[in-house]
């Protein structure tokens, strides 16, 4: 197995911090009285409760560079999902994590949990390149991935595919 670790791929990734387990993904679209959740392009984590309203997504890293402990890469969208295909990961100025066409942050940063084990799996925290650790954060009875507010939250990507280089 290649090392994920120092090169671009693409992949499932998974909240796996308990009690906010499930696959990252978009909201489907819809209207609510508080935003078009078509054209913001939030993410979230797809869980039990918001299973209808939402669908998972694969994403693709870019691998940048490796400053000590944390791995940069541009993140983007990989699936056709609500036509997000090939947005970047960016940031609201309220600090919601969503898949813009503009204003995606120029890279973010991955923290290793413990040691890659060799295998089809990477786990890690998020982290905006300001250093904001990516959490969940409730907003009108929904969860939302924030940078600003909310439960530190920890991610597995499964699923990889690596990219040539």
């Amino acid at each position: 197995m290649k090392d994920p670790r120092k090169q671009s791929f693409c992949a499932l990734v998974n909240c796996t911090t308990p009690g906010h387990e499930g696959v990252v993904g978009i909201s489907r679209t819809s209207r609510s009285m508080i935003v078009d959740l078509a054209t913001s392009g939030w993410l979230q984590v797809v869980s039990g409760r918001n299973r209808g309203d939402m669908v998972g997504s694969r994403f693709r890293f870019d691998y940048l560079e490796t400053k000590g402990d944390r791995i940069h890469y541009h993140i983007s969208g990989d699936s056709e999902v609500e036509n997000y295909y090939g947005r970047k990961l960016g940031v609201s100025r309220n600090g919601y994590l969503g898949l813009y066409e503009n204003g995606a942050s120029p890279f973010w940063k991955l923290e290793l949990i413990g040691e890659w084990d060799g295998t089809n799996g990477l786990d890690f925290y998020l982290r905006d390149h300001q250093g904001h650790e990516v959490s969940n954060y409730e907003y009108a009875n929904s969860w939302f991935l924030n940078v600003y507010e909310g439960a530190r939250l920890s991610f597995k990507a499964t699923n990889i595919k690596f990219l040539e280089t």
